[in-house]
């Protein structure tokens, strides 16, 4: 296992264990929030198709299928152009979206692999009824500073939606509507959550200088 998939099994163990303690409503079968809007980095690629390489399965017949959104900014791309004082380009995401490829009766076929964009969607209500998830504001900031993490780990890897990633890793398709990862330009953590973070910092600088060390 090389250093940068060591990471990232690292990068999920320290974000399971945030969780943990997290009231949330989202539990196995739960799977509103699972469709082919989900985005990930080729690292998380490799580690899904290692994944399913080990369990003698291939990917799903129908990994192209719907309409997929492609974001047009990374999130380290985001910071940036926050930073910077740049508006961010406009993003088109589809109305309609399938689900997710890897579902199989409701439930996460990849569960122990799932993205880190799948990790970080918790909910303090069920989705289902209103349609969109409920998600403290410090949550949002650590998802957050996750994902900058898991980018600048991936550096110079790409980043995308999740089918169009697996697409390019395992058949050589297009990277067209795929994002070149960049560096961390400056964390986007604000002002009341400072404090609170804090705690978390010091084991993802150290995950993250193993990788690159």
């Amino acid at each position: 296992m090389d250093k940068k998939n060591t990471a990232l099994m690292r990068l999920y163990s320290l974000l399971d264990r945030i969780i943990e303690p997290w009231p949330t409503a989202c539990e196995k079968g739960c799977a509103s929030c699972c469709t082919t809007h989900v985005t990930a980095t080729t690292l998380e690629g490799r580690a899904v198709l290692d994944y399913l390489e080990k369990e003698n399965r291939t990917l799903p017949a129908n990994l192209d299928e719907g309409e997929l959104f492609s974001p047009a900014v990374t999130t380290n791309g985001l910071a940036r152009l926050c930073m910077e004082r740049e508006e961010p380009p406009e993003e088109f995401k589809p109305d309609h979206f399938n689900p997710c490829p890897f579902l199989e009766d409701g439930v996460c076929s990849i569960y122990p692999a799932r993205p880190l964009g799948c990790r970080v969607m918790l909910s303090a209500s069920q989705c289902k009824p209103g349609g969109f998830a409920e998600m403290d504001d410090y949550w949002l900031t650590v998802n957050q500073v996750f994902l900058q993490a898991l980018e600048a780990l991936d550096c110079p890897g790409r980043f995308g939606n999740f089918s169009l990633i697996l697409q390019y890793l395992a058949f050589g398709q297009s990277v067209e509507n795929l994002l070149n990862n960049e560096p961390v330009p400056g964390l986007m953590i604000p002002p009341e959550h400072q404090q609170q973070i804090s705690a978390i910092l010091p084991e993802l600088n150290r995950i993250l200088a193993a990788a690159m060390g």
